[in-house]
């Protein structure tokens, strides 16, 4: 399997446009593309899946550590013959410890992966190879192989460029990127808007295939990706092995649409290994969920923008909550615990009526509430590791109990905790988005409340029918 990472000297420098750009052109070639994504993000992967037909798979050192983020990179990487993966930040950016953890640097030590570096051409000529000398000096164990120069204003200004860093670092050039208004994408608070909401969407990845097949030498990227597909990561064991098939024959819900699609795509293959049957619902579209579910899984996502139509949908509200007044265990984060809320009230202050459910209401804000890293503790002392980013706020009864607690990585020596979601019978819900790999034995011990509480639902329908 070759692999490559696609690196920037920092944020903004392209990319999400250039890796799904070089996923698509490799499609193009014959290759079967796997695509990943660095760190926790969860709107770049879907335009990984636009570029390739294939869910993109995040890749988190700090939230499931090197054992397991090795495992899940092989579990994916074999089921095709070129990986791309996407960074994050700049190279080095990470959690700010001396180790840079998390950071697309660290990962490519982790998973032996040469890296491409992106930097922005726009303002310099000659500086440009004093930036990558000191990327490459800066940790010499990370393997740089390859300079992509973005936005700049000639073929004749790159080759200033080119010339520089070549001479000076030994590093080659694969090409350079014109500025090109065709290929931006909108952003919005989160990010980028998602792939869903662009229309043309597979047009403008074959326009990003074909702008990197002119400009970029993509047999040269080849290249570099050679001698590293018979690397082996030295996986001694499957970390998922005692959950296999422990929950065959349960039912589980998932919420997928336009307004719930935020969710990591290990967290769901880790569900179908553990044998649930899944059965996606929309609460945008469907009357009703569906019938004798014994789990629910509502994600996040953007439910803000379709205030609106959720509200306006009372019969499957009116369904949902039945469920949840029932008992059904139900895990809902950041954008599914905004939908269980009283309400949402939007950016332009309009309040839209949700479920109910839990007490307080949704209040969106111009500013960021919670943005990164955090350790999840909850009331029955379970841990997991985790990622907050939303621009909403819980606003509710200050006797409210919430029922998590929360804090900042052990690694930066940060003292900066704070509380957060609300536990109601079997319905947990709270803003942050947590990783089942950060504690697979805790997956084993909800997977046994599931059953459990399917059990006792089924023992009291009996009574009833005796009665």
């Amino acid at each position: 399997m070759k692999r490559v990472i696609i690196a920037g000297v920092s944020s903004g420098v392209g990319k999400t446009t250039i890796s799904m750009g070089i996923m698509r052109a490799l499609m193009r070639r014959g290759r079967k593309v796997i695509p990943f994504k660095t760190g926790p993000d969860y709107i770049d992967t879907g335009f990984h899946h636009a570029a390739t037909g294939r869910a993109s798979v995040n890749l988190d050192l700090w939230m499931t550590g090197e054992e397991n983020t090795k495992f899940m990179y092989a579990l994916h990487s074999n089921e095709g013959d070129f990986a791309v993966i996407e960074g994050v930040m700049g190279l080095y950016d990470g959690l700010g410890d001396e180790r840079s953890t998390g950071s697309t640097a660290h990962l490519a030590k982790v998973i032996q992966a040469p890296v491409i570096l992106i930097m922005d051409g726009s303002h310099m000529a000659a500086s440009a190879a004093a930036v990558v000398l000191g990327f490459k000096e800066y940790d010499r164990d990370v393997p740089i192989r390859g300079i992509i120069v973005n936005n700049v204003s000639s073929e004749y200004h790159y080759r200033m460029i080119e010339e520089a860093i070549t001479r000076t670092t030994g590093i080659p050039c694969l090409g350079y990127l014109p500025n090109n208004p065709k290929l931006s994408v909108p952003s919005r608070h989160l990010g980028l808007l998602q792939q869903e909401e662009i229309e043309n969407i597979d047009s403008l990845m074959d326009e990003a295939a074909s702008f990197i097949e002119k400009h970029i030498d993509l047999d040269l990227l080849e290249k570099v990706s050679e001698g590293y597909e018979e690397e082996t990561l030295n996986i001694q064991t499957d970390p998922r092995a005692s959950l296999e098939n422990i929950c065959r024959g349960l039912k589980l819900g998932l919420a997928r649409d336009d307004a719930f699609s935020f969710y990591y795509e290990d967290n769901i293959r880790l569900l179908e290994y553990m044998g649930f049957e899944m059965i996606p619902f929309s609460p945008l579209h469907d009357s009703s969920l569906p019938d004798d579910l014994d789990a629910i899984y509502l994600g996040g996502g953007y439910p803000e923008l379709y205030g609106e139509t959720l509200s306006g949908n009372r019969a499957f509200l009116d369904s949902i909550r039945a469920a949840l007044d029932q008992g059904i265990p139900t895990y809902a984060e950041c954008g599914g615990y905004m939908y269980l809320m009283e309400g949402i009230e939007d950016s332009e202050g309009k309040f839209h009526k949700m479920t109910g459910f839990f007490d307080g209401y949704s209040k969106l804000t111009k500013s960021l509430q919670r943005f990164g890293y955090a350790e999840v503790r909850t009331e029955s002392g379970i841990n997991f590791k985790g990622h907050e980013f939303h621009h909403s706020r819980w606003t509710g009864p200050a006797e409210t109990p919430q029922t998590l607690s929360l804090r900042k990585p052990r690694e930066l020596g940060n003292p900066v905790s704070w509380e957060c979601g609300q536990r109601k019978g079997n319905v947990h819900g709270a803003y942050v988005h947590i990783h089942f790999y950060s504690n697979l034995e805790a997956v084993k011990m909800i997977a046994r409340d599931i059953f459990e509480s399917r059990r006792s639902r089924d023992e009291n329908s009996t009574n009833q029918k005796t009665d």
